[in-house]
């Protein structure tokens, strides 16, 4: 039988082990809301750091003319880049010829070469389209917090036009209507349609940080293509690889990028299977089209009616040659109508002329141009030049005498008159 001082001890035993509970508990509460406090500080000063970072990007690229000087000749150079090889394709099945080529490829001991899962030019050309779209991506989010414009508003209105192009799947971007002349659609006028989500996630994952010089921000810029190119040519783990190896693969952004990019590269591969009669036209036409537009609204390149034909940094980065020619002429009556309808071209260009482009050809005639076999009835005039102020001519009344060491720009005058 249990004795008065058993249940005593047995008593107190229970009692200090409810205060042991009640003290383990009241600790973990106590640790909990301590670790949640911290979380919440840590958390404002996330969020206080992006606030600076976002004032003081706002501060520095707060107004569209300021966004130019930062990024318009980096962006320039992609566009040209890109409009070219679309040209190459449409032209002479760019993709197409390295196929072949790849095909015919054979090592030294006659046996066919190990094929990469994709070619050298279809990473290219997915590159291209991958860094416009990639740019397409910085211009929204800094027009978010950017002081525009009627001009920049223009060029947001092409570059919404263009991703446009990726999106839909109407006769504008090649699909079969009836009553239309087969030459006025494409057969397979699905490839290069992306949905909304994926050209998202395309020009994000495209992006990477990098510091400008001038402005010391750290700002994201599209990816080079040797890192793409890196990038696309890793192969995953093999089969029967440790799970950690496999599972920091899967964790990686290198296996990230390639997730994103395999439906721009299956749907170029697939292009690149297609001969000239069957590869689609339509819809790589309009986008280039668009991009030598955008081009234009961002590197004008009008000149002076007096002297030199630009003053200093005005001359255009995307020079107007044969490289710079729109594919109006493979353009389906459809695809001329809407863009007679935008407001870009609408005011300005109502008969998709391009006025400057094409410099290299300026001295000619129209009508020897119109015979031209690359360009198209009416197509790159010579761009009306912008007047110099009657103050100029005053200053300088012999402009084509004068050297090269003594010519001054019109900012040094300005300089010189105050």
């Amino acid at each position: 039988p249990l004795t008065t001082p058993t249940y005593a001890a047995c008593i107190c035993a229970l009692i200090i082990i409810a205060l042991a509970f009640i003290f383990f508990v009241r600790t973990y509460l106590s640790d909990s809301l301590a670790t949640a406090r911290i979380w919440h500080v840590n958390l404002r000063m996330a969020m206080l750091r992006a606030s600076v970072g976002s004032a003081q990007t706002l501060i520095t690229l707060g107004a569209y003319e300021d966004f130019l000087n930062v990024y318009r000749k980096p962006m320039m150079s992609s566009l040209a880049d890109l409009q070219a090889i679309i040209a190459m394709q449409v032209n002479g099945q760019f993709l197409r010829r390295q196929r072949v080529q790849d095909d015919a490829e054979t090592d030294s001991e006659g046996s066919t070469k190990k094929k990469k899962k994709y070619s050298w030019h279809v990473c290219l050309m997915a590159h291209s389209l991958a860094d416009t779209i990639a740019w397409l991506e910085v211009c929204r989010v800094q027009w978010q917090i950017m002081r525009t414009n009627e001009q920049a508003n223009e060029v947001m209105s092409v570059m919404n036009d263009i991703k446009q192009q990726f999106e839909a799947h109407t006769p504008v971007q090649g699909k079969k209507e009836i009553g239309q002349r087969p030459d006025e659609s494409d057969e397979h006028s699905h490839l290069l349609q992306l949905h909304t989500s994926e050209l998202l996630a395309i020009g994000n994952v495209m992006l990477v940080s990098t510091r400008n010089e001038s402005s010391h921000l750290s700002m994201r810029m599209p990816m080079a293509i040797d890192e793409f190119l890196r990038i696309v040519s890793i192969q995953p783990p093999p089969k029967g690889a440790p799970l950690q190896l496999e599972f920091q693969w899967v964790k990686s952004d290198d296996h990230r990028l390639q997730n994103i990019m395999t439906p721009l590269l299956d749907q170029l591969s697939e292009m690149a299977g297609l001969d000239d009669t069957s590869a689609p036209k339509k819809r790589l036409a309009i986008i280039q089209v668009l991009v030598c537009k955008l081009i234009d609204l961002l590197d004008p390149g009008t000149p002076w009616d007096k002297g030199e034909p630009f003053d200093e940094d005005e001359a255009p980065v995307v020079p107007r040659n044969e490289r710079l020619t729109p594919l109006v002429r493979h353009l389906a009556p459809a695809q001329k109508e809407w863009l007679k309808q935008r407001k870009y071209f609408k005011f300005s260009d109502p008969n998709l002329s391009f006025p400057g482009f094409r410099a290299d050809l300026a001295h000619r005639p129209q009508e020897e141009r119109d015979v031209h076999p690359e360009l198209w009835v009416g197509a790159c005039p010579p761009k009306e030049p912008r007047r110099r102020p009657p103050a100029w001519s005053k200053v300088n009344p012999y402009p084509s005498q004068r050297t090269l060491s003594t010519r001054r720009s019109t900012r040094e005058l300005q300089v010189e008159r105050s």
